[in-house]
């Protein structure tokens, strides 16, 4: 089974062959299937600081297979660990490298260690942090400009303004007219930027599912986000 990413760059379908080299005998392997891995979501190979998934890839085969090309038996060199709810992850990793030392392991780290989960959690942090700081950025800039607009519209109707105070109009009216304009300008802002936010967050959605090769990603609008 091959890596989606890289299927995709080579443009690999089911029943192609690719060529691989096993303990120095040259081989052609069968590709029997496409799959995603979590594990896998940021594959970066030794080196390489950004995904290049023409040059690295992830292929999976059959343990017994793979066992007699590479003349080692009932061995692996990658495994996945899945914890009960009320486990302890740091005594299971001490407990596996403990189990594992005599063969050379490198060691066990938790998920909030694995490349591709650091990654996808940094990038989920970093846009919570956008979405908390630059609203209020935009909200504070929207409500200078309507302030500019709103007194300068005011000096400009002075004189009306104090013709209809003559004729007997409180100031509560007046005051009362003014933000009733300042509240169809927010209500329109309002209406306007929550249209485009849920566009733009479904296909910020569709961006993020395409890169990251996510079998599905639902966007959600949260009447709380406004």
């Amino acid at each position: 089974m091959v890596l989606r990413a890289f299927a995709d760059a080579h443009r690999l379908e089911i029943g192609d062959t690719v060529p691989a080299t096993l303990y120095g005998g040259r081989r052609r392997l069968t590709v029997v299937g496409i799959a995603l891995s979590p594990e896998h979501v940021y594959a970066i190979g030794p080196g390489q600081f950004v995904p290049d998934d023409r040059l690295f890839g992830v292929l999976w085969m059959r343990r017994s297979a793979l066992a007699q090309a590479v003349n080692q038996d009932e061995a692996f060199n990658e495994a996945v660990v899945r914890l009960s709810r009320d486990a302890s992850e740091p005594a299971v990793i001490a407990r596996l490298d403990r189990l594992l030392e005599p063969y050379g392991a490198p060691g066990a780290y938790g998920r909030a260690d694995q490349v591709s989960d650091a990654f996808v959690s940094s990038e989920i942090d970093q846009l919570a942090t956008m979405g908390r700081v630059l609203p209020p950025v935009f909200l504070l800039v929207a409500a200078f400009l309507v302030n500019v607009v709103v007194s300068r519209l005011i000096a400009v109707q002075r004189a009306g303004i104090g013709l209809l105070k003559a004729f007997g109009y409180r100031d509560r009216d007046i005051i009362g007219h003014y933000l009733k304009l300042v509240a169809v300008i927010a209500a329109t802002g309002v209406l306007i930027g929550g249209a485009a936010g849920i566009w733009l967050g479904r296909g910020m959605a569709e961006l993020y599912m395409e890169y990251y090769r996510f079998p599905f990603l639902l966007f959600q609008a949260d009447p709380a986000d406004y």
